[in-house]
């Protein structure tokens, strides 16, 4: 299966944006992602 280099793939996607997070960042992240409303932290 090839990702289009324009596109990261779904694992790049979850090393890129939780990697550098703390739980409680990604936490909220994820809150975000379901519930789309602004979080204030």
């Amino acid at each position: 299966m090839t990702v289009p280099k324009s596109l990261p793939s779904a694992a790049d996607f979850t090393r890129f944006d939780f990697g550098s997070l703390t739980p409680r960042e990604c936490y909220k992240l994820l809150i975000g992602t379901v519930v789309p409303r602004p979080i204030l932290g």
